[in-house]
């Protein structure tokens, strides 16, 4: 059959739902092919080349669009978030790439306020599943999961006529693939200890990766507050690029969404004083303040209470853990998994204090490792922690609301988001072009 774009209907047909999934399928079987992947076109450096390939093949549809990029380890999805509410605010036409999704791919593609629709991802699935055969061709190889899905947003911006577009970086940005679009301001939010893996092995090594997103051409760019040190590797990549670079100044008392807030309205008065001389600040912090984020600090009204917060680093655990207690919560039974990599025993020792029991499982993600619940275990019995472990996020879950108490999921965006499909199944998503 053929799928319209456009459809604004909310009953979701169930022959072109069935042909959404298989597209699903499809760009998921680039992840597949990755461990086969030639050692020489591994190059972190390859990939800004094969992004602009694969782009090229789409008709560059980056083009006459401007962007913001957001980077940094922590809070890059949030600002990047709000600074998109702030321009839809003031009335500018403007879609929001962020990423990872909680439960469908269309969640990573906001266009006017809306996610995309089924129909509009089957075709951009389409058009980029196209493209990919080109440059799978050509001598950089088949381009990524990650790169296909950021090309088809890119195609679903260039459908909808839009001029401007936030969009959020990967987790480092010199060589990330979102790196060869054509931005106009580039917001770093903040450099800390997590994927040090891939971008360190030290902090300056990590800075170096984020402060790359600093161009020439650019109006400015805006970083959050960090250590001098830190601080001095953006300021010379700024001189270097000739590009003027502003820092957020917070107060020592402001929580991390506080700094966030700030962090995105400096993007927005930069902006106004750059390029978008008709902002109204007024209208963006509206924008700004009203931003809520699926499986951020998400309040669900069950019986118990069930909160929902991504946290994957000791940083916003000490947050997910500061704003509980503000709010007069003593203890919670807690859901908790991790994937590998992550500094599960620093976040098990900020978390303990609040946890009455741990019910401990791993995200299901797709070609990523978990923690093993038993390793899980052992971090949480040094605390003297009562644990239950299991396999199914969902069987965790249901096990830890058997009493009053509040019940907090979080360690890892992948598993709140197994949970949360009870409240927001996909379909669900798909019919409201919404999340929250």
């Amino acid at each position: 059959m053929i799928c319209r774009r456009g459809n604004d209907s909310k009953m979701l047909n169930s022959e072109v739902y069935e042909e959404y999934l298989r597209e699903v399928e499809l760009l998921k079987s680039l992840l597949y092919r990755e461990k086969w992947r030639p050692a020489s076109r591994r190059d972190k450096k390859l990939v800004l080349k094969r992004m602009s390939v694969l782009l090229k093949a789409l008709g560059n549809p980056e083009r006459r669009i401007n962007f913001v990029l957001v980077g940094g380890t922590s809070g890059k999805g949030s600002v990047a978030t709000m600074i998109y509410q702030a321009l839809l605010q003031n009335g500018v036409r403007c879609g929001l790439h962020s990423k990872p999704f909680l439960t469908s791919p269309t969640e990573e593609t906001s266009v006017n306020g809306k996610l995309i629709s089924s129909e509009e991802f089957i075709f951009c699935s389409r058009r980029v599943r196209a493209a990919l055969l080109q440059v799978y061709r050509g001598k950089f190889g088949m381009p990524t999961y990650l790169e296909a899905m950021t090309a088809l947003t890119l195609v679903a911006f260039k459908n909808s006529g839009i001029k401007w577009a936030v969009v959020e970086v990967g987790l480092g940005g010199r060589f990330d693939r979102t790196n060869v679009l054509p931005a106009r301001l580039s917001v770093i939010t903040n450099v800390s200890r997590d994927h040090l893996e891939s971008i360190g092995p030290t902090l300056k090594n990590v800075a170096w990766h984020k402060a790359g997103l600093i161009r020439k051409g650019q109006a400015a760019a805006v970083i959050g507050r960090m250590p001098l040190k830190i601080e001095k590797i953006f300021l010379a990549e700024a001189r270097k690029k000739r590009v003027p670079i502003f820092i957020a100044q917070d107060q020592p008392s402001e929580s991390f969404y506080d700094s966030n807030r700030n962090l995105a309205l400096l993007a927005v008065q930069t902006l106004r004083e750059s390029v978008l001389t008709n902002l109204d600040l007024k209208a963006a912090k509206k924008g700004i303040n009203a931003v809520r984020l699926a499986g951020r600090m998400e309040e669900i009204k069950s019986r118990p209470p069930t909160i929902l917060d991504a946290a994957h680093n000791p940083a916003k655990m000490e947050h997910i853990v500061r704003s509980l207690r503000s709010r007069g919560i003593k203890k919670v039974n807690l859901v908790f998994g991790a994937l590998s990599g992550k500094d599960y025993k620093e976040m098990v020792k900020i978390v303990s204090p609040l946890t009455a029991k741990a019910y401990l499982s791993q995200p299901l993600v797709e070609k990523r490792d978990a923690v093993r619940p038993a390793n899980l275990a052992k971090e949480f019995k040094k605390y003297g922690i009562r644990t239950r472990e299991t396999f199914d996020p969902l069987e965790a879950y249901a096990l830890a609301k058997r009493n009053r108490l509040p019940v907090l999921i979080t360690g890892s965006l992948y598993l709140v988001g197994n949970v949360r499909e009870i409240w927001w199944p996909e379909a669900k998503i798909l019919e409201e072009k919404r999340n929250i």
